[in-house]
């Protein structure tokens, strides 16, 4: 069963949002890991765990947002897939630090529930399963 993009100029939009919130969040979290820690209530290992799986992701993103013709629809999907796991898991970890983590680290994981389940619903509305 094969896939064929909606609209690419509009999935190219949404992955550049994808690219620029992705490295936005891998450059603050890799200059600024040790004050995120006190500030966020959350460990030095998971705040740069976090921009390095960022960077996976605004690499896959840049890559799809600049290819040449369509994008690569299996490397689409990979990213749509690792941005719902990434949703969710983000939502285990706000259920285990949940009592852990600062007000600020609380608000951070809840924007990043919302704004990767929302990149990957938005980008996987694009596709659309051929007949």
């Amino acid at each position: 069963m094969g896939y064929t993009i909606k609209d690419t100029r509009h999935l190219k939009n949404i992955l550049r949002a994808d690219f620029i919130l992705g490295g936005l969040t891998a450059f603050t979290g890799l200059v600024f890991f040790r004050p995120l820690e006190g500030f966020l209530g959350l460990s030095q290992p998971f705040i740069i765990l976090v921009p390095l799986a960022n960077i996976l992701y605004a690499t896959a993103a840049f890559t799809l947002a600049t290819a040449q013709r369509n994008p690569s629809i299996p490397l689409l999907r990979l990213l749509i897939g690792a941005n719902w796991f990434w949703t969710l898991l983000s939502v285990a970890l706000l259920y285990v630090h949940y009592t852990n983590v600062t007000t600020f680290g609380l608000t951070t994981l809840l924007f990043q529930i919302v704004i990767v389940g929302t990149l990957a619903y938005l980008e996987g509305n694009q596709l659309e399963k051929m007949a």
